[in-house]
């Protein structure tokens, strides 16, 4: 038997393109992508948040990305708290928000006009009160994140709302402790009260969906149009300006009738805002024997 062969290859040797063999986008690479994107979630938080503040902008600042557990994000969470899950179509990547109990109740005492303090003792559900306060509140996060994620974005966007995160999909289709994912705090300070967080948690695999092979790549260079340039310069906007809002009871209401006068309280700084979307704050005064208001603040 003769140990000498010769091998002839029955077609050409594969030389595959580096993209295809190369190593997929790992932790840091989503990391990277996920702060981006909440940095630019938080700085569009401070208007929609406004509303929510008694028409104060809030600062809010952007923490690190930090991989947990769906267990362990479970225990952060706690049993009850302002928990969304924003998805665009079933299927879909979902994101998570939460907000904590303690804060959320804040905010509902301030919307029905308490100075926003919460007893030690929480309760084991929020209260009937709290819907309107939690609805506006998810519409104000969904505002930021569009544009952004696509969680948020189209005719198909889904929003479910659990107060016990345990309930709400995944990690109530299967073993939260062997699920991650991203989790990044958005801390909002008001001045003169104590900061609150809201937290953001997308699910690693759905990290892989939103971002691998999508790198930012740069905007090409042009020149920006201005607000003095067509079509943008002749464009009509609907300015709206909130001078004042009082709570009257509703026997009151009920018996008000002509020659009626109600008190006013007019505020410090008047916001003025295109649609819901406060763009500047200003004095009332007059001028030509007209009301007028004189911006002070433009945001």
């Amino acid at each position: 038997m003769k140990g000498n062969f010769t091998f002839v290859a029955e077609r050409a040797v594969a030389n595959h393109c580096p993209r295809l063999i190369a190593k997929g986008p790992g932790r840091d690479e989503f990391s990277t992508h996920l702060t981006r994107a909440a940095r630019d979630i938080a700085r569009g938080l401070r208007g929609p948040l406004a509303g929510l503040l008694g028409d104060e902008i809030p600062r809010v600042e952007c923490g690190y990305v930090e991989y947990l557990t769906g267990r362990e994000l479970i225990e952060r969470v706690g049993p009850l708290a302002a928990n969304c899950l924003f998805q665009q179509a079933e299927g879909g990547p979902r994101i998570m928000t939460s907000v904590g109990a303690r804060a959320a109740l804040s905010l509902t005492d301030r919307t029905f006009g308490g100075n926003g303090d919460v007893d030690d003792e929480l309760p084991d559900q929020f209260p009937m009160s709290s819907e309107l306060t939690l609805k506006r509140l998810e519409k104000a996060i969904g505002a930021a994140m569009r544009g952004i994620l696509p969680m948020a974005d189209g005719p198909d966007a889904i929003c479910h709302r659990a107060e016990d995160l345990a309930a709400m999909s995944p990690f109530a289709e299967g073993d939260p402790s062997q699920m991650s994912c991203g989790v990044i705090t958005l801390r909002v300070e008001e001045q003169g009260r104590d900061s609150w967080s809201i937290l953001l948690a997308i699910m690693e695999e759905d990290l892989s969906t939103l971002f691998a092979g999508h790198p930012r790549l740069p905007a090409p260079r042009r020149r920006a149009r201005s607000a003095t340039d067509a079509p943008f310069a002749d464009l009509p906007l609907p300015i709206a300006a909130h001078l004042a809002e009082l709570t009257v009871p509703l026997a009151r209401l009920s018996a008000l009738k002509p020659g009626d006068v109600l008190p006013l309280s007019a505020r410090r700084e008047v916001p003025i805002s295109i649609r819901g979307v406060t763009i500047a704050l200003g004095a009332v005064g007059s001028q030509d024997g007209r009301v007028a208001i004189r911006i002070t603040r433009k945001l």
